[in-house]
C-alpha cells in the first residue's frame, strides 16, 4: 500500500494524504467484515492534512497592465484578441491554465454564461461567469471564426491554424509572451513564479 502511495513522486503531499486516508478507511472496513482475511495494516506515514499552497492573485493594476500589453501584439491580428480573452478567462473564472486550454467550443455557453470544465483532478464542474466576460468571449469568438474553424469539438483557445489540440505549447506561448512583455511576475512562497 505504501509503495502505491509513493508511486507518483511529483504529487503534492496533501494529495497523497487524501489517498492514504482512503486506504486507511478501506483497512478499517476489511477488519469489520465477519469473515475478514487478516490484512496487516502498515505503519502510516505522518502526512499533512492542510495544503500550504498560496496562490498569487494579480492586482487590478497588473491585470490592466497585461491587457494593455495585448494591444501591442501585432504579429497576427488574432493574437492580441486571443491573449486578451485568455487573460480575462483565467482572471474572471479562476480556471487553471490547463483547464482553459482544454475547453472545447461546446463547453462554452455564452448565452447562459457558463463554462463546463471536464473532469480534472477528479471532478467536472460548471463555472458561471459575468456578462462582461461573455461580451469579451463573444468578441474573441468572432475573431476566431475569421481565423480558424469553430466546430463544437474544436478547442476554444486555439494557437494555430488549423486548430491544434491544446497542449504544453499553449503554456509556452503564453509565458513567452509574458516574458517578451517584460512583465515581472512576483514569486510565490517556495520560489515558483506566478503567471
Amino acid at each position: 500500500m505504501l509503495a502505491w502511495l509513493a508511486s507518483k513522486p511529483r504529487r503534492k503531499a496533501i494529495s497523497v494524504s487524501a489517498d492514504a486516508t482512503a486506504l486507511r478507511q478501506f483497512c478499517y472496513y476489511l477488519r469489520r467484515l465477519p469473515a475478514h482475511v487478516s490484512v496487516p495494516e502498515p505503519l502510516w506515514p505522518r502526512l499533512p492534512y492542510e495544503s500550504n499552497f498560496v496562490p498569487y492573485i494579480l492586482s487590478k493594476q497588473e491585470v490592466h497592465y497585461l491587457l494593455k500589453l495585448t494591444r501591442k501584439l501585432d504579429r497576427s491580428p488574432f493574437r492580441a484578441c486571443l491573449y486578451r480573452a485568455l487573460i480575462l478567462l483565467l482572471n474572471c473564472t479562476g480556471l487553471r491554465f490547463g483547464e482553459a486550454l482544454r475547453l472545447r467550443m461546446r463547453d462554452v455557453d455564452l448565452r447562459a454564461r457558463v463554462l463546463f470544465v471536464k473532469t480534472f483532478k477528479g471532478r467536472a464542474r460548471w463555472v458561471p461567469f459575468d456578462p462582461s466576460l461573455a461580451r469579451e468571449l463573444e468578441k474573441h469568438l468572432r475573431a476566431r471564426c475569421l481565423y480558424a474553424s469553430a466546430h463544437l469539438d474544436d478547442y476554444f483557445v486555439c494557437w494555430s491554424q488549423p486548430p491544434n489540440p491544446a497542449d504544453a505549447n499553449g503554456r509556452g506561448h503564453f509565458t513567452k509572451a509574458l516574458s517578451e512583455s517584460r512583465f515581472e511576475a512576483r514569486s510565490r512562497p517556495g520560489g515558483t513564479a506566478a503567471v
